[in-house]
């Protein structure tokens, strides 16, 4: 008997090659799905716990910038430092502007030199890991220099130890004399932790590392610009960051940008395991949803072979060896589809992960794979198909032997129920008419294909409309700022000396405004932790006479616009429903070690959490402020010349400002507001994207369903085709029958899936890395897109089916009756 029902199981996957291959293939689909995305974000996060070492992170850092006229002792700095309470390490870091060549190379490169204030081999918190060669250490020497790159930078130009390149010596370089000095690399080192400069990061693929006095010459600067600290435990760590703060602003040095984070829950790990999680979540889905159609499947298979469900009983099948064949089948089905989903999944899994390795700041070198995502696929791939077969399997091998082998044909009444009725009555041709009755005579199978359109139509959209608001977000609110490019020098700078110079030398120079950014702390208001966009809290502050310079959405208050001087901050909105505050009502700020009172003037909407002042009020607040108690600005707002300029016009102005910057003795960083737009939108639009193909993977098994239970639906049907075609229907009526039966169902299941998006939406919002720190809201272009691609996907799905069903003859019906 074994062998009779496995040749049965068999005999009925190869006959119906195509439900065998459809149906496998959406078990494929989600097999695939759940093997490399589980793959991927395992490798990912396993990396990342091994770069990222707990016990090396820092719970604190601050990055500080050194008063204008202060003479300071780093050594002693540190040790100050190091004896605040609960502190248990504290050291510095210097990354600056370096601008280096190849010595074939004419034109210089731009890249960051860093340097920290222990040794490289002692360093203990965030250090570097050594690759290959030694640590540089200083040498004295006037011509050359030791130097270490980072593997990435090293990978990218073919250096190795031994090789050398060329360095501006900033320190040292005025006017038209250009200083170099010969970098001689001693070792290559991979630094999985960001060097962060006024919060912005660092890349890998131009990071040069030197002693710290090497570093000095070659980056001209003065002193830190970060200080890294560990404390007793993390709850101290937040106890203390306003205490340590201050006692920051006290050494000379001013705080101007604080982060405190939890090293037992790193932003860059939690973030990507979000992101995993969510997306193994939509792939699970797809596979679940594949359990729809197996449902579909097995229950047309057993209606189809009742009789032969009723001869095998007849001739002493058990209900265990029907149960056996039929939910063999299912399980066979589960094993094509999950051999080749495993066995693609896994390189899949590895390649996507070593995609998305540069942007978690890690590399993936060698093959890996995640056993957890190996036996998920497996399990669930097997488990799903079986599981979706039991109940159906279970209804038909209930049906006695006389019900089996009696066939009475239509019911008496049939078509006479009160829908039927209604649907008979509209003014449609009778072959519209007659695909919205079919689309509803099997109910259950309709209700299983609809649901999966259904989950496939509301996570698309939903996913579509976050990530559409998320775009318009960021085109909001960089079209809020009139400069094209910020420029943060490493030291204080006079102003008017600063936009003489600029407006005389460079002529696509418009205007330059002063400005200046802090962090701090706002007395009642506990900020949420975000894992992506500016971490902390900021206060801004820019030139409120120049009103184009930043134009702020005002919901409340007038701020600046009656008097450019006026006294007082712009808070967000979310800030002042935090802390019940109003317009004429004072706020407590805490930041570079000072507290002080301001009157509220404005509230606006922003996407972050904020608070705005004119410059020279925050540059007094934050200790910005030269030995004459004039205030100075940290930052400058430049606008250009001309209309939509690319962020390669502003890439060619940069450069002509840094070399004008750079003959007085001046370094700089620059910020391309023009850039960075386009890269935050790239990363939002690319994180969309890899959403959006989970989605997909979903809306394929919704049509590989519709697809298959179209086909089954004209094989059932013959007689009725051939009814048809007896009196007279054309292959087009026929054709469009069957095509209007799918987008019906396609119909209803968008019109189900837009309520469900929104929830989807709002869902997906709170499981993404930034959490609720943004408001967004639904986009009526969801809903015209996901109608749009429901239409695509449900028209190539039923297109097939609708074909098949009108080539069939008379005699062909005949013939197989």
């Amino acid at each position: 008997m074994f062998r009779t029902r496995t040749r049965k199981i068999i005999s009925d996957i190869w006959t119906r090659k195509v439900r065998t291959l459809l149906t496998a293939a959406s078990i494929f689909i989600g097999v695939f799905g759940v093997v490399s995305l589980t793959s991927a974000g395992e490798i990912l996060v396993s990396q990342l716990e091994k770069d990222l070492q707990q016990d090396k992170l820092a719970m604190l850092k601050s990055n500080v910038v050194l008063n204008r006229d202060a003479q300071v002792n780093n050594a002693d700095v540190l040790d100050t430092l190091r004896q605040h309470q609960g502190v248990t390490l504290v050291e510095g870091r210097a990354a600056y502007p370096l601008f280096w060549r190849l010595e074939d190379e004419e034109r210089f490169r731009e890249g960051t030199v860093a340097a920290h204030s222990e040794p490289f081999d002692q360093s203990q918190i965030e250090p570097p890991r050594l690759i290959e060669g030694r640590y540089p250490v200083h040498t004295g020497s006037q011509d050359t220099v030791e130097i270490g790159i980072e593997r990435r930078m090293a990978d990218e130009f073919g250096l190795e130890p031994g090789d050398r390149i060329v360095m501006r010596v900033l320190g040292e370089s005025k006017g038209s004399t250009v200083e170099t000095m010969t970098g001689e690399i001693v070792g290559i080192v991979f630094q999985p932790y960001d060097y962060s400069t006024l919060g912005n990061l660092v890349s890998p693929d131009t990071l040069v590392l030197a002693d710290y006095e090497d570093a000095q010459r070659l980056g001209g600067f003065q002193g830190f610009n970060s200080l890294y600290a560990r404390f007793i435990d993390f709850g101290v760590a937040e106890e203390e960051q306003s205490a340590f703060t201050s006692a920051v602003g006290s050494t000379g040095y001013i705080p101007t940008f604080t982060v405190i984070e939890d090293p037992a829950q790193n932003g860059q790990i939690e973030s990507t395991r979000s992101t995993s999680n969510l997306l193994v979540i939509l792939a699970m889905a797809a596979l679940v949803v594949s359990g729809f159609l197996i449902i579909n499947v097995i229950n047309a298979i057993v209606v189809e072979q009742r009789r032969q469900i009723g001869l095998m009983k007849s001739l002493g099948a058990t209900g265990g060896d029907n149960f056996y064949m039929y939910a063999g089948i299912a399980f066979t089905y589960g094993l094509i589809g999950v051999v080749p989903g495993v066995l693609l999944g896994l390189p899949a899994g590895y390649l996507f992960a070593q995609g998305l390795a540069l942007q978690s700041q890690t590399l993936i070198e060698e093959f890996t794979f995640s056993p957890a995502g190996l036996v998920l696929g497996i399990v669930v791939g097997l488990a799903v198909p079986v599981g979706a077969a039991i109940v159906p399997v279970l209804n038909g091998i209930r049906v006695g032997i006389l019900e089996a082998m009696t066939d009475f044909g239509i019911s008496a009444n049939f078509g006479s129920n009160r829908l039927d009725r209604l649907v008979g009555n509209l003014p449609l041709p009778i072959s519209l008419r007659q695909a919205v009755r079919n689309a509803y005579q099997k109910k259950f199978r309709l209700a299983l294909t609809g649901l999966t359109l259904t989950l496939a139509f509301a996570a698309f959209m939903g996913i579509f409309a976050v990530f559409s608001e998320l775009n318009s977000l960021v085109e909001n609110a960089f079209d809020s700022f009139g400069n094209e490019l910020t420029i943060n020098p490493n030291e204080g700078q006079d102003f008017e000396s600063i936009r003489n110079l600029l407006v005389s030398r460079v002529e696509a120079v418009d205007t330059v405004d002063p400005a200046s950014s802090l962090s701090i702390e706002i007395q009642g208001f506990d900020p949420p932790p975000v894992q992506a966009g500016p971490p902390g809290l900021f206060a801004q502050g820019f030139n409120t006479s120049n009103p184009e310079i930043l134009e702020l959405d005002l919901i409340s208050g007038d701020a600046w616009n009656n008097d450019p001087y006026r006294d007082g901050v712009v808070i967000s909105k979310s800030i002042a429903e935090a802390t019940g505050k109003k317009v004429g009502d004072q706020v407590v700020v805490l930041g570079g070690g000072n507290t002080q009172a301001f009157e509220i003037i404005g509230i606006a909407n922003s996407p972050n959490d904020g608070l705005w002042m004119n410059w020279e009020d925050l540059a007094v607040f934050g200790g910005l402020v030269d030995s004459s108690g004039r205030p100075y600005p940290n930052s400058f707002a430049v606008s250009l010349k001309g209309e939509d300029l690319s962020s390669r016009q502003v890439d060619d102005v940069i450069t002509e400002i840094n070399e004008t910057l750079l003959s007085q003795g001046i370094s700089s960083r620059f910020t391309n507001q023009v850039e960075l737009a386009e890269l935050i939108t790239t990363i939002v639009t690319s994180f969309g994207v890899i959403l959006s193909l989970a989605a997909l993977l979903i809306a394929l098994v919704g049509a590989v369903g519709l697809l298959t239970t179209l086909s089954m639906s004209v094989f059932e049907r013959q007689k009725e085709i051939g009814v048809m075609r007896s009196v007279g229907a054309s292959s087009w009526t026929i054709a469009v029958q069957f095509l209007a039966e799918g987008l019906i169902v396609g119909l209803v299941s968008w019109g189900l899936s837009a309520p469900l998006s929104y929830l989807f939406s709002r869902g997906l919002i709170e499981a993404l890395p930034f959490g609720g720190t943004y408001e967004l809201g639904y986009p009526v272009t969801a809903l015209i897109i996901g109608f749009t691609g429901m239409v695509i996907i449900v028209t190539a799905a039923s297109l097939l089916p609708s074909l098949a069903a009108a080539r069939k003859t008379v005699s062909d019906i005949l013939r197989y009756q």
